[in-house]
């Protein structure tokens, strides 16, 4: 191989290493189509006989990379929770919430209505166990 070819090639390799992480940084920085700030009231009902059903107040922070913070009053209750998690392009949450000194999982779906509001409907698990389900029809704040 010459010269010439082995620099032909190496400008090639080049300007596919920098495209690559042109698009990779382009997709890192892709806007969530979730991303904002909601609250407003929720539900949950109860897959066990035992628990009774309950509701809040919901306030849910997604960022532009679809990270999530969630904090919430559980009014039956009267305990205050939090969480963290992530919701993708698609719309499929996964969060880690702790209520009385108890972590849950939930794993769901959201989407961003027409008028804004974020609506939800999120399976709580406890281990492998269904605890029950939050729904949720959220303003933007």
């Amino acid at each position: 191989m010459n010269v010439r070819q082995t620099a032909v090639r190496f400008a090639v390799a080049t300007i596919l290493v920098v495209l690559a992480g042109v698009a990779a940084e382009s997709r890192a920085r892709a806007e969530s189509p979730q991303e904002g700030s909601y609250g407003g009231d929720y539900a949950f009902r109860s897959a066990n006989r035992q628990v009774p059903n309950q509701s809040g107040v919901l306030h849910m922070t997604i960022s532009e990379t679809g990270a999530m913070t969630v904090k919430f009053a559980n009014k039956t209750l009267g305990a205050l929770g939090s969480g963290t998690g992530a919701v993708d392009e698609d719309g499929t949450l996964e969060c880690v919430a702790k209520l009385q000194g108890v972590s849950y999982s939930l794993k769901g779906t959201v989407t961003k209505t027409k008028a804004g509001n974020l609506k939800g409907t999120i399976t709580q698990y406890s281990g492998r166990q269904v605890v029950g389900v939050v729904e949720f029809d959220l303003p933007a704040e």
